[in-house]
């Protein structure tokens, strides 16, 4: 059990639960070893964010009343 305790991957068990704080060491390495997946949670949250804000903006926007509407027909040869 120690050496589970004692790797990176228990490095987040030991400080949550066991309170047991991590070197400077320990968190470099647990840091190291977990790059990809928080920058992975952290790019799905944003890409939540970036989602729920565009359907709020559309919500928005489709509220607005339309006062006119206005079109150029631009024709390749003359009449």
């Amino acid at each position: 059990m120690r050496i589970v305790l004692d790797s990176n991957r228990g490095y987040a068990i030991r400080f949550r639960y066991l309170d047991i704080p991590l070197s400077d060491a320990e968190q470099k390495d647990f840091f190291g070893a977990w790059a990809d997946e928080i920058n992975s949670a952290i790019g799905s949250g944003l890409k939540g964010i970036d989602q729920t804000t565009k359907r709020i903006q559309f919500l928005l926007e489709s509220q607005m009343l339309l006062n006119s509407l206005g079109v150029i027909v631009k024709l390749d040869n003359s009449i």
